[in-house]
């Protein structure tokens, strides 16, 4: 259906309609294995009368051109598409944050000004009754009663305001902390993808001083990758327990260096203290 329509563009109502039948196409293509028509498709629809196509086009036109110079042996191409759709998917998942981050601040301003209104509102009304009160005489007790009793039920609805709204706060507290560990997940996720491309790198390189290299490397990598990884899977987002962190590293480079255990043994003496930033 989406090859016919790009065949009669006239039948589609926008360019927008194009791009995405051509991109479902292209996704059609690499599934059957025909890598280089699912390549031009996703070409033409980077370029494309030379208009800027939609974000979510370009991301999903660079996936396809990674897979299928991926599927063809192209590693190079394969990974300079590949970057062009983490970059394109990182703009956008930073826009959402953004959006998110944004939509918090303005309920909690709307919150903070709610609650400096019931306070101003509440002060004034204790202003007016202190003067009230001291302009009456003993005659006027009871009357003072029971504005002192109104005053009471007031107190008590300003209460339950303010516990509502410090309701609200603790939500936004819970929601901006699920941000957080949104962050950290996708850095995590960041350095593992670099840590991978090293690996597939590595794969191909036969001198041993460059392999040595891109080792050094993808260790450096996984070395922060396990920080992160003990950052967003505990409640506590600002230290990394020492001890576990470390066994977890070198257990990363017996396995990076492909050290013997039986030949080398490490033996760890580490305080439980703990990393902070």
């Amino acid at each position: 259906m989406h090859t016919t329509a790009l065949q009669n563009p006239e039948g589609l109502a926008s360019k927008y309609n194009i791009s995405e039948s051509r991109v479902c196409v292209a996704g059609a293509l690499f599934d059957l294995g025909r890598y280089d028509e699912a390549i031009a498709q996703a070409e033409i629809i980077l370029a494309e009368n030379g208009e800027k196509q939609s974000l979510s086009h370009e991301q999903r036109a660079y996936d396809v051109l990674a897979k299928a110079h991926e599927a063809k042996a192209s590693f190079e191409l394969a990974l300079i598409y590949h970057k062009q759709y983490k970059a394109i998917s990182d703009s956008i998942f930073n826009q959402d944050i953004q959006d998110k981050v944004a939509e918090k601040d303005a309920k909690f301003d709307l919150a903070e000004h709610e609650a400096k209104i019931a306070f101003l509102d509440a002060k004034n009304e204790n202003a007016k009754l202190i003067i009230q009160q001291k302009s009456r005489t003993i005659l006027l007790a009871e009357i003072g009663l029971g504005l002192a009793t109104i005053l009471s039920i007031f107190l008590f609805f300003v209460g339950q305001k303010y516990l509502r709204q410090r309701r609200v706060l603790a939500k936004a507290n819970t929601d901006i902390d699920t941000l957080l560990r949104e962050i950290h997940h996708r850095v995590k996720n960041n350095l593992q993808v670099v840590s991978s491309l090293l690996s597939l790198q590595g794969r191909t390189i036969s001198d041993k001083v460059a392999l040595k290299a891109s080792n050094d490397g993808k260790s450096r990598v996984r070395s922060m990758a396990l920080i992160h990884q003990d950052l967003y899977q505990h409640d506590n987002l600002t230290g990394v327990n020492v001890k576990g962190y470390l066994v977890k590293l070198y257990k990363e480079l017996f396995a990076t260096y492909q050290i013997d255990e039986d030949r080398i043994q490490l033996n760890l003496d580490i305080d439980a203290d703990t990393l902070v930033p």
